[in-house]
């Protein structure tokens, strides 16, 4: 299976730093990792614009963070958060399953990672997320059916370019680490940790639930 490497997401910061830099990457000399803002169809915003000029500004964003690389455009913030809601229920009902479509897919697992049994490692991430899931759930105790799912946010701050070869991989992907899955229990706002999410094809998927 063939898979066309991922490149960084352009942002602000590219722009400013002139046409050296953006030749700098794109002759691939860039660092292994480097910061930058996902599209703004990836970001879980949790509240909307409040104003013209936030949906101006938004909207020069998002042109400004579309993917190097030519493919499907990305997915909408709502269809991250439906899987995100599936995974809070499958915390609540302690059914691991309920939350595999938020879960990074096998197939460009296995041609992404640069090991020697990248299915047996997979495996071995499916079990532990579901582990965590497990645990989630005792978190939230006899308490866990008045429980609401609020939002899943991408801590977009954490956001980095992981270059291909880094990390044991053959394509390079986008990556955010220590996002929040937020809850409302009991009149009030709480927060899972949600550890690592890394880009496939515009959307976002959990490669490890807890550190």
């Amino acid at each position: 299976m063939s898979v066309r490497p991922r490149k960084p997401l352009v942002t602000l910061s590219t722009v400013a730093a002139g046409p050296l830099f953006a030749v700098v990457v794109g002759l691939g000399l860039a660092p292994a990792c480097t910061k930058g803002a996902p599209p703004a169809s990836l970001l879980d915003s949790g509240t909307s614009a409040s104003s013209s000029g936030d949906l101006a500004a938004s909207a020069s964003s998002s042109a400004l963070s579309a993917p190097l690389d030519a493919g499907p455009p990305p997915a909408p913030v709502d269809e991250l958060q439906a899987r995100a809601k599936k995974l809070f229920e499958a915390i609540q009902k302690d059914e691991p399953d309920l939350a595999m479509a938020l879960f990074y897919p096998r197939d460009p697992y296995l041609a992404m990672k640069d090991v020697k049994d990248p299915g047996a490692l997979w495996d071995k991430n499916v079990k532990e997320y579901k582990a965590h899931i497990h645990s989630y759930h005792k978190r939230l105790g006899k308490k866990s059916a008045e429980a609401e799912f609020e939002s899943l946010e991408l801590n977009t701050k954490s956001q980095v370019y992981v270059a291909p070869k880094k990390e044991l991989n053959k394509t390079g992907y986008n990556k955010v680490t220590k996002s929040k899955l937020k809850y409302k229990l009991k009149g009030k706002t709480r927060s899972m940790d949600v550890a690592t999410m890394i880009d496939q094809d515009g959307k976002w998927y959990v490669v490890h639930l807890r550190q």
